[in-house]
């Protein structure tokens, strides 16, 4: 069954270059969050954090910032990551060896010494420490202890014990878990919610939706919340949905699927990204050839012209165009001019 790596809105891609002076694209962003309104750069190998007008707010002089909300973020700095202000303080020192890549429901995962603790953004621990664990998400998170996943909430409550061999992320207010060798579904109160034939393999929620095939067929369809088959197992590979699409691979080619199972964008792209804020990234050509951006309906947005084309996060995204790395708003225009790559 193929692997689906969940994405995360709030992460950002770096920009690889130094700004120059230049003018400056009109962009308006509302209803979005703080990390909206700054954008990375790295210069001489080093992060910083910018403003939509190309000011200067946090140095580039760490190794990453992650989740910079103009008051704080994760920073790493000659190998440990930390907790920083918006005056490039530490309000946490450098004491940790990794992090998840952003705060969800407030709380970020660190791990020091090989145990697992959940922190705000003053570094103030939620729990005790943990074998693993994984992000909040749909207001719980995952823990391990004595070789078993469970759940805690946002105050540190375990909701849920640890008894699973695998435990996935809560979406829809369903997660999807393993134990003893049967895979099922769980509600927030850790009660068995849907069931499949053992001869069913399944993904995780989503929308919604969750994929599945039968004995191992690769043959993927999705089924409803209620463990309803909703779209007859027909594709060769699949992706969750996102945004009201799911990406296939058809033929050799890759399309988007609408949540009836129809072809929604055709199957002609030999490269696909996920929808977001309502653009795909694609290709159509092999490995080398240039990205372009397409609507829900398949309508060619921005041209085929970058070498590398991001997500949209926040009304912008991360592309390369000419030896050039910037930022770009949904039409096309460049946010900033910037250096030449060599």
């Amino acid at each position: 069954m193929k692997i689906v790596v969940w994405k995360h809105c709030l992460i950002w891609a770096f920009i690889v270059a130094m700004i120059t002076t230049g003018s400056v694209a009109s962009i308006q962003v509302l209803g979005q969050t703080p990390e909206c309104s700054f954008l990375s750069f790295y210069e001489n190998d080093k992060s910083g954090k910018m403003d939509r007008n190309g000011k200067t707010i946090i140095e580039p002089k760490f190794d990453s910032i992650i989740g910079f909300n103009g008051e704080s973020a994760l920073a790493k700095k000659d190998g440990l990551w930390g907790i920083i202000n918006g005056s490039s303080e530490w309000i946490v020192k450098p004491t940790y060896e990794f992090v998840s890549d952003g705060f969800f429901d407030g709380y970020a995962y660190v791990v020091k010494d090989k145990r697992y603790y959940f922190i705000d953004r003053k570094g103030n621990k939620l729990a005790e420490s943990f074998d693993e664990a994984r992000y909040f998400w749909d207001g719980l998170g995952r823990i391990k202890l004595d070789d078993k996943w469970g759940y805690i909430d946002t105050q540190g409550t375990m909701v849920i014990p640890p008894q699973f061999d695998e435990a996935g992320p809560f979406s829809d207010g369903i997660a999807r878990v393993e134990k003893n060798r049967k895979v099922f579904y769980i509600n927030k109160l850790g009660q068995k919610v849907i069931e499949l034939s053992e001869n069913m393999g399944s993904g995780h929620f989503a929308e919604g939706l969750a994929f599945f095939d039968i004995n191992g067929s690769e043959i993927f369809g999705f089924v409803n919340t209620k463990g309803e088959v909703v779209i007859e197992p027909k594709f060769r590979e699949v992706d969750e949905f996102v945004e009201g699409r799911a990406r296939v691979y058809i033929d050799g080619k890759y399309g988007f699927i609408d949540k009836l199972g129809k072809l929604a964008v055709s199957a002609k792209y030999d490269d696909a990204e996920d929808f977001s804020e309502g653009l795909a990234a694609v290709r159509i050509g092999e490995r080398g050839a240039e990205f372009g951006y397409i609507d829900k309906k398949g309508r060619e947005i921005l041209p085929f012209k970058y070498k590398y084309a991001g997500d949209f996060n926040c009304g912008v995204a991360y592309v390369e165009i000419d030896g050039q790395w910037s930022y770009i708003d949904k039409n096309g225009n460049f946010l900033f001019k910037l250096k030449d790559l060599e």
